[in-house]
């Protein structure tokens, strides 16, 4: 499954910046040393789950904020396992469930069951 990579720093800038703080400011709200915060800006270092939380919550921003330009290729139903198992995936702000997530897996195997059945329909040579 690869998953394209793009910076977290970008929103971290594109948030601080919103409230009109400086990096020294925000460091110290998040009770982390500046050259931590400025590693994580300038994307030379990812900050812990931990930390993206404790940023979500002070932003008031959700979680998938700074992840939602990270795009997962799904090319197998055991890739969209694998995604689903994380922790802190979440809809329109409200986690997922172990039954939200099953739900899921379920309704793409069915289409893709479904998908399957219709191109073996197609593909069969018709009868004479």
């Amino acid at each position: 499954m690869a998953v394209n990579k793009i910076a977290f720093g970008s929103r971290i800038i594109e948030l601080r910046e919103s409230k009109g703080l400086t990096r020294y400011e925000l460091a110290d709200i998040l009770k982390i040393e500046y050259p931590s915060l400025s590693k994580y800006e300038t994307d030379v270092r990812t900050p812990s789950p931990e930390l993206i939380k404790k940023m979500a919550e002070y932003f008031e921003v959700s979680i998938d904020f700074f992840y939602n330009h990270l795009t997962p290729k799904v090319e197998n139903l055991n890739d969209l396992q694998k995604i689903l198992a994380q922790n802190g995936l979440t809809f329109e702000g409200s986690p997922l469930t172990d039954e939200d997530k099953q739900a899921i897996l379920d309704i793409v195997e069915l289409k893709l069951y479904k998908r399957a059945k219709e191109l073996n329909k197609r593909n069969k040579p018709g009868k004479s």
